[in-house]
């Protein structure tokens, strides 16, 4: 079993929040605002307000120096 299938394993939604962020992070890296990427984030993925803020909030942490 490799290492993917293992923490497929442990948490088979790991992969869709993932999916996510990763969104998240080349939009905040394309240039759009945290305001548009927790918007687009709702509409694309289904999610809530506070869902959507939380992934946002990550992305930009991890999206390195980035205006937004």
């Amino acid at each position: 079993m490799t290492n993917l299938e293992v923490i497929h394993a442990l948490d088979p939604h790991i992969f869709e929040r993932a999916r996510r962020l990763e969104a998240a992070i080349v939009m905040l890296r394309s240039g759009q605002t945290l305001r548009h990427v927790r918007r687009m984030l709702r509409d694309r993925f289904g999610l809530g307000a506070v869902q959507a803020w939380r992934i946002a909030e990550m992305a930009n942490d991890l999206a390195g120096d980035v205006d937004g």
